[in-house]
């Protein structure tokens, strides 16, 4: 009996559980935040996640947790290297943005500056953004490089109030915005 119940159970009841697990999601995905939580608005334009109970019993959705939605860095010049030594600067020029500029050491001049990561961290709103370096195709000069970048990080539901700026464990620039 018990096994005619499972397999009855498998036939009819199993599909139309794992129905909304399969297929691919909708539209382009976006750089994730440590929470690993989705706020991408669903089919009825709220904010999926958890939702809370409000005062008339109704449920409500729960504040959005800030996500990280854009990154981005391009290589804006580069040559061999100098004395100079890595660094970068921050900025927020906005409560949803954080720039951020500097130059990277490579093998050689023939690089470019890539994202490797993003993440932000709710406590204490710190946007991290890791740089890793690619290397060119073609003849190249043979001496050290040095590479300037500049790039841009949006996190939206919540504004950042600190970021770090990473490259191969070399922390660049450590900074705190005002709040």
């Amino acid at each position: 009996m018990k096994r005619r119940a499972l397999l009855q159970w498998l036939g009819t009841g199993c599909p139309l559980f794992l129905a909304g697990c399969i297929g691919a999601p909708d539209g382009p995905s976006a750089p994730t935040n440590d929470a690993d939580r989705s706020t991408t608005p669903d089919s009825e334009g709220s904010p999926t996640g958890d939702h809370e109970p409000s005062a008339t019993g109704e449920e409500t959705p729960s504040p959005a947790m800030p996500t990280v939605t854009d990154a981005t860095v391009q290589t804006v010049g580069s040559g061999c290297r100098s004395d100079e030594s890595p660094t970068a600067i921050v900025t927020f020029p906005d409560e949803e943005t954080v720039g951020f500029s500097g130059r990277l050491t490579t093998p050689t001049p023939c690089h470019r500056v890539t994202v490797e990561a993003v993440t932000y961290d709710e406590q204490p709103r710190q946007v991290a953004v890791a740089l890793g370096t690619e290397s060119g195709s073609g003849a190249c000069a043979q001496c050290q490089g040095t590479l300037r970048f500049e790039g841009t990080v949006t996190v939206t539901g919540g504004p950042p109030s600190r970021a770090r700026i990473v490259h191969e464990g070399q922390v660049l620039a450590a900074v705190e915005g005002s709040d």
